[in-house]
């Protein structure tokens, strides 16, 4: 991912397509299979990477947190800028974090990823697997098995202001 590529890959929910956040050619990439701009989800390998990107989170919210992660709960919080805009909207970021999954696609000094269904606008979700990757080609750059998620999306939750609001 760090040399501006996109990849297919197995998430605890459901398969996925991700690039690293923080190379605007691998967003563009992203953007165009996705076909729209955003926002797109912040995967990544604990607690505190995600968290590094949430401007502030209240306490409320914090039990939220340490009751879903790691596993398939993206919770969503206000957001720390330096991401690309891709990865916001209304200056908040989805986050959720994913140890199995980001240990093997992300490194050390980098750990997050950018990382949406792998499924085109409108479409149903795709199965993971090497005749996706041909089929994508243009926009996929590698395929990336493990194990089987759930095939059930991850719970989405929104934290705003005093309240916390399921989404899914």
């Amino acid at each position: 991912m760090r040399a501006d590529g996109v990849i297919a890959h197995q998430t605890s929910t459901v398969a996925g397509v991700a690039a690293y956040p923080l190379s605007t050619v691998a967003m563009k990439k992203m953007q165009r299979f996705k076909q729209r701009k955003g926002p797109f989800l912040i995967l990544a390998p604990h607690a505190h990477a995600a968290l590094s990107w949430a401007r502030y989170f209240k306490p409320a919210w914090r039990k939220l947190i340490r009751e879903s992660w790691p596993g398939p709960v993206t919770i969503i919080l206000p957001g720390k800028p330096g991401l690309p805009t891709a990865c916001y909207q209304k200056g908040m970021v989805a986050l959720r974090v994913e140890p199995i999954h980001c240990y093997h696609l992300c490194d050390r000094q980098h750990p997050l990823i950018a990382s949406s269904s792998l499924n085109r606008k409108g479409k149903p979700l795709a199965p993971l697997h090497r005749a996706q990757r041909l089929r994508w080609s243009q926009y996929i750059d590698k395929c990336v098995t493990g194990t089987l998620g759930s095939g059930i999306a991850s719970s989405i939750y929104r934290c705003k202001a005093q309240r916390i609001e399921r989404l899914r």
